[in-house]
């Protein structure tokens, strides 16, 4: 597998790296909740469905001399809120522009399933043709260019070890902990289709997920299990995906294998009759015997709560309660699957899980003017922020 390319560089008088004044009155008015480096799927763990957030999104079209930098404004009040609640943070919506640095394309969402990078490009690309043109652009090209991007934004951020790489106010995200370490693509580029399933498949194995086109492309891989593997499935394809999920530890554990179909909501009729017929095939690759089945067509379908609730009905284990196969018990296999993980790959593996504890517990406050900037800034790696009002 070739590596990444890197983001485009702009010539100077581009429109890349303009960076708008920003009204520091204004900002003091928000915090920081987060800031990362691998897009818009790595912004939406950090939100919250009861609460009302603000993000700045940058997402670079076109390349050499024709790339340009798009910021897009993510309004996300969040379904869960209540309509007094919801009108009230509606009046900040103007100063949350002005704290993020305005010349923004609007995005609004109320549900997190709905803020993907899929969704994201097409909003931009809608701005892109209305504005410069950009007729010749599609969502499946952008998401590539956008997927490449991100890998560089993540090697840049690896050496610069100094850059915090996001924090967290108050507690704000629940979803967080539920990750693992890098994803395998991103820790090691070279690997393909059998020495990740090799992995998979091990029972000691330093990955515990892989996700493939019908055609058994790798799409990425990993050691978070289930909430992590959520983040890459493709809301306009077909996808497959084998996860070893274990429970228990030591003596104790049982690992289980759960093959997933998914099928995105957005995915055309007639493309998703093709690739489902490949499913017979993309199995006997996968080596998929018994084991649970699951198909998804919306995120809320694949919770980890619902797999393992699932998992309980599926299996019969001689001698064994039930009770055993529950969210404890998986969260202790989790734990040797991170140490294998870092085993496999070494102490970088773990550094997203680890961080994102330490971004949890951090006590000093990233104050916005800053976290902004430096998403806007060309020579920085940053490509997202998420902001919310200061109590």
């Amino acid at each position: 597998m070739s590596a990444p390319t890197p983001p485009p560089v702009a010539p100077q008088g581009s429109a890349r790296g303009k960076n708008p004044m920003v009204n520091l009155s204004i900002t003091d008015k928000f915090i920081t909740v987060a800031r990362g480096t691998g897009g818009v799927d790595e912004l939406a763990m950090f939100l919250d469905e009861s609460l009302v957030m603000w993000g700045l999104v940058k997402v670079v079209v076109g390349s050499g001399a024709m790339a340009r930098s798009k910021f897009v404004f993510l309004y996300f009040s969040g379904a869960g809120m209540s309509t007094v609640k919801r009108m009230r943070f509606t009046e900040r919506r103007p100063g949350a522009v002005a704290a993020l640095g305005g010349g923004m394309i609007d995005w609004d969402r109320e549900h997190v399933k709905d803020v993907t990078l899929d969704t994201l490009l097409e909003k931009v690309l809608s701005a892109v043709v209305a504005d410069d043109g950009g007729a010749d652009m599609s969502v499946s090209a952008m998401r590539e260019q956008a997927l490449a991007q991100i890998k560089a934004a993540e090697e840049a951020l690896k050496r610069k070890p100094a850059l915090k790489r996001g924090v967290s106010q108050g507690g704000r995200s629940g979803r967080v902990s539920q990750g693992g370490g890098k994803t395998a693509l991103a820790l090691r580029a070279e690997l393909g289709f059998k020495d990740v399933l090799d992995m998979v498949r091990n029972p000691k194995g330093g990955l515990n997920w892989i996700l493939v086109t019908p055609t058994l492309k790798l799409i990425e891989a990993g050691g978070g299990s289930v909430p992590e593997m959520r983040r890459f499935l493709p809301e306009s394809d077909v996808a497959f995906a084998l996860v070893r999920m274990g429970f228990g530890a030591g003596q104790f554990r049982r690992n289980n294998f759960l093959f997933v179909h998914w099928a995105g909501e957005k995915c055309p009729h007639v493309q998703r009759g093709k690739a489902n017929a490949e499913k017979p095939t993309v199995q006997s690759a996968l080596k998929c015997d018994r084991l649970l089945e699951m198909f998804a067509q919306d995120l809320d379908d694949l919770t980890l709560e619902d797999c393992i609730e699932k998992m309980k009905k599926y299996l019969v284990i001689d001698g064994d309660e039930a009770g055993e196969i529950s969210v404890a018990s998986f969260e202790e296999a989790l734990k040797e699957d991170k140490s294998a993980l870092v085993a496999e790959f070494g102490e970088d593996a773990g550094d997203d899980d680890e961080g994102l504890e330490g971004i949890l517990d951090e006590p000093d406050e990233l104050p916005v003017a800053e976290a902004v900037a430096s998403v806007r800034a060309d020579e920085e790696p940053f490509n997202w922020v998420l902001i919310g009002p200061r109590p």
